[in-house]
């Protein structure tokens, strides 16, 4: 892309659109250029490495910042629109700049014209060198140091990847207990010899720690996007969705199911079967046990950081008969009445 070419232009916003609008607008484009949709077309290829570089600089707030300063003029006065800061259509460089620091350049004059005669290349050059005092240092902010160190040369740099974004959902036995799962992302890398990108799909294999909660990230770093002209790739964020369990709820490491007896159970005592999440075990159940009542398995829940267990809850719920025979509805009302003392 030319280094006088507007970058605004180039997004098709204007110079005041927001970061959000920008976004947009580079989303838009790069969809309806990007080398997967518009498969040998160089023309399309072409256009999707220029709104790449446009948006390299615009989508980055301070990049923007300077790239505003330079399309304003900064310390050397307004060159306007998308024009390139080293020639004018008034002559020499620096041509057609009134109130620059120069002073008096107007029209087309030749700043350092006269006696000297020294073309533009040549000035800009000194100015490069340091031959003009602090003016070499604000060029190479601008513009890089060094042979070729111009503004599109800036946006030929290594720069990091973007990150990728996806959802992962996992059972609820590994969310306590910690395990591996894999999962399949799309990545974009450089096509060979430099030439339109290509996109493939890459399994990576992720690490899920015990305790991990619904909703938690994980971020993978160095397995993002590719990072353009040889940067570091960026990082893979993961949200974490835990699967609902039809028995089992947790409380940090601590875990929490049901467990049904019936009504004589309930009254009488008795035991009752208690799945946690590694056996089953016998649970002795005291006479007058009441519905919503909890009995704690210490150590049978999840594992904790410090390598000790969360406990396991059981929580009781009575079964209630849901027809009763004329005899056995006699039977209970005669219970009744014995525990309101009417016998």
């Amino acid at each position: 892309m030319s280094a006088d070419r507007d970058l605004y232009k180039v997004l098709g916003v204007g110079p005041k659109a927001s970061q959000e609008e920008i976004q947009k607008a580079f989303r838009k484009l790069a969809r309806r250029y990007h080398p997967d949709k518009a498969k040998n077309d160089k023309r399309a290829e072409e256009r999707f490495k220029e709104i790449s570089a446009a948006y390299d600089v615009l989508g980055d707030e301070k990049k923007r910042r300077e790239y505003d300063a330079m399309r304003a003029g900064g310390p050397f006065g307004g060159f306007g629109g998308g024009a390139s800061p080293f020639g004018s259509a008034g002559g020499g460089p620096f041509g057609g700049m009134s109130g620059g620091p120069f002073g008096g350049m107007g029209g087309g004059a030749r700043p350092f014209g006269g006696a000297t005669g020294r073309g533009g290349q040549e000035i800009f050059e000194e100015i490069r060198s340091g031959g003009l005092g602090g003016l070499g240092s604000l060029f190479e902010n601008f513009f890089g140091a060094g042979e070729g160190g111009g503004f599109e040369s800036k946006l030929r740099r290594p720069r990091p990847g973007q990150d990728i974004e996806t959802t992962l959902e996992i059972p609820f036995e590994m969310a306590v207990s910690g395990g591996k799962q894999k999962i399949t992302v799309r990545i974009t890398e450089p096509g060979p010899g430099g030439g339109a990108p290509v996109s493939t799909s890459k399994d990576v294999s992720v690490k899920i720690p015990a305790g991990i909660q619904d909703g938690q990230k994980i971020r993978l770093a160095g397995a993002g996007q590719a990072g353009p002209n040889g940067g570091p790739p960026g990082s893979l964020l993961i949200t974490i969705r835990v699967q609902p369990h039809p028995v089992f709820s947790r409380e940090g490491a601590d875990i929490y199911s049901k467990t049904d007896i019936d009504l004589k159970t309930a009254i009488l005592g008795g035991t009752a079967s208690v799945r946690t999440l590694d056996k089953t075990i016998s649970l002795k159940i005291p006479p007058g046990t009441q519905p919503g009542q909890k009995f704690r398995l210490q150590g049978q829940g999840g594992p904790k950081r410090d390598g000790a267990r969360g406990d396991h809850y059981a929580v009781i719920e009575v079964r209630l008969p849901k027809r009763l025979s004329s005899h056995q509805r006699e039977l209970f009302e005669a219970f009744a009445r014995s525990l309101r003392g009417d016998e």
